[in-house]
This record gives C-alpha cells, sequence and structure tokens, in this order.
C-alpha cells in the first residue's frame, strides 16, 4: 500500500513538477519499476502509467513514467506537500500558480498561502 509520505519521497527522488503555460502544473515520476507505479497512481487515484523508453541502449531495462495533470496533479501536490522536502517549495509554488496565475485580479497569493498553510495545519 502506497501512503502519501512514500509518494512523496518518489516525487522528491525519481519526479518533476512542472507549470505548464496553460497555469496547469504536472507532475511526472519516472521509473523502470512499473508495477510500483501503477500502484501510486492507483492509491493516489490520479493519472496515467505509459511507457518512457522501450529500446534502452545497452543493457538497461524500459523506463515507465507515471504523469498527473491539471486537477489532478494540483489534488496529488496537495495530499504530498506535507511530506515533500526537497520539491516542497516547488509544489507550493505550483499550486499557488495555479490559484493565482499572471494576470489574475486579485494577484494577492498572501491570501492563497494563508490557505494553504490552514489546509496543512487542519491535517
Amino acid at each position: 500500500m502506497c501512503t502519501e509520505a512514500y509518494v512523496a519521497a518518489f516525487i522528491d527522488g525519481e519526479g518533476c513538477i512542472q507549470v505548464r503555460t496553460s497555469g496547469w502544473p504536472r507532475v511526472l515520476v519516472s521509473n523502470t519499476d512499473r508495477g510500483v507505479l501503477e500502484e501510486m497512481c492507483q492509491e493516489m487515484g490520479a493519472g496515467f502509467v505509459r511507457l518512457l523508453n522501450l529500446k534502452a541502449p545497452g543493457n538497461r531495462r524500459p523506463c515507465w513514467y507515471w504523469s498527473c495533470h491539471g486537477r489532478e496533479a494540483v489534488k496529488l501536490l496537495r495530499q504530498v506537500l506535507p511530506w515533500l522536502r526537497i520539491k516542497r517549495e516547488l509544489a507550493e509554488k505550483a499550486v499557488l500558480y495555479h490559484w493565482y496565475p499572471p494576470g489574475h485580479p486579485t494577484q494577492d497569493r498572501r491570501v492563497a498561502s494563508a490557505i494553504l498553510q490552514r489546509d496543512l495545519l487542519s491535517r
């Protein structure tokens, strides 16, 4: 069973958090163990697992990736945020950017930050 802390550790070590030009975040995690990625995908209820590289050079094994986009990525990041260490600041920025993208009329990131902190403290 994958816990939120386990998924956070995978994102910290093997993952990538991006904010796309549309303002929606994307979370990618790659690994050669398809099973663990599919388990995380199923347990967290977000994203999909796809083959990244079938014909790896030399003796390398095929590489798989778990990808979450948009609302699923926001939900996932909010779930694992308390346990992220390396990519915590990036995850916070991705969630805040989603709430208040550049050009948004309010642009008050302090409000969004306070809401995010309140949500984290209520767990």
